[in-house]
């Protein structure tokens, strides 16, 4: 359930609250600069207020950068021509006949090749799930480059889950899963690697306190310019 609720302390920003069977409090800043709480049905309302004041600069940065990120990118719509990204790196959309449905790289172009090649919901589900493939991949091949740091901490290898994620780039969970978007995989690598490094430290510091900013910037010191390549590719 979501509440609308009051800022009763100076300098504390305007949030929606909702309570839920939770045990710890969360904050969340939309693309629209909206801010949501996650608290826990019994968290006092002076708590909450507390908890958002404490972190009020980290929610002005997040709300500065989305307001200087670039209108978005319309929705693709499969024609060829098409500019689409792979790991960063821009192709034009092209689209042949094929007895067996396949997707590929070749001069700047990524080639679609299908049965019916005319079908624009088909040529969307052959890219995806070719996107989905190559997220495995690549995904797993960055989480084993990035673990080692976390492994002599005494951690364990996060089992990862590919999802197609609205509002994150990523998330671990408290029992040590990790989720990445399929979205990612349009990204540069080093935007891929800063999403996984910036879930890896929250093996060790769940929230976005300074000891989880400390460790980032020692996991991985350019991460600040990592996260511009990243927004920049996935706008």
């Amino acid at each position: 359930m979501a509440e609308r609720a009051p800022a009763p302390l100076a300098h504390t920003p305007a949030y929606t609250l909702i309570r839920s069977d939770r045990r710890t409090l969360g904050i969340t800043v939309a693309a629209d600069g909206a801010v949501s709480v996650r608290a826990p049905r019994r968290a006092a309302l002076a708590l909450i207020a507390r908890f958002v004041a404490a972190r009020a600069d980290w929610i002005a940065a997040a709300q500065a950068r989305f307001a200087a990120r670039p209108p978005r990118t319309p929705p693709p719509a499969w024609e060829a021509g098409e500019t689409h990204l792979h790991l960063g790196q821009p192709y034009t959309l092209a689209v042949e006949t094929a007895l067996r449905p396949h997707v590929r790289l070749e001069a700047g172009r990524l080639v679609l090749a299908l049965h019916r090649p005319a079908r624009i919901e088909a040529r969307a589900a052959l890219l995806a799930a070719w996107r989905r493939t190559e997220a495995v991949r690549i995904y797993a091949e960055r989480l084993h480059a990035l673990f080692p740091p976390f492994a002599a901490r005494g951690f364990t290898l996060p089992p990862l889950t590919i999802r197609a994620l609205k509002r994150r780039w990523g998330s671990m969970s408290r029992d040590g899963r990790m989720t990445l978007s399929a979205d990612l995989i349009r990204a540069p690598v080093a935007g891929i690697d800063f999403v996984i490094a910036h879930e890896l430290c929250h093996l060790v510091h769940f929230d976005h306190g300074p000891g989880f900013r400390a460790l980032m910037a020692a996991t991985m010191p350019d991460h600040t310019a990592r996260r511009a390549l990243l927004e920049a590719a996935l706008r």
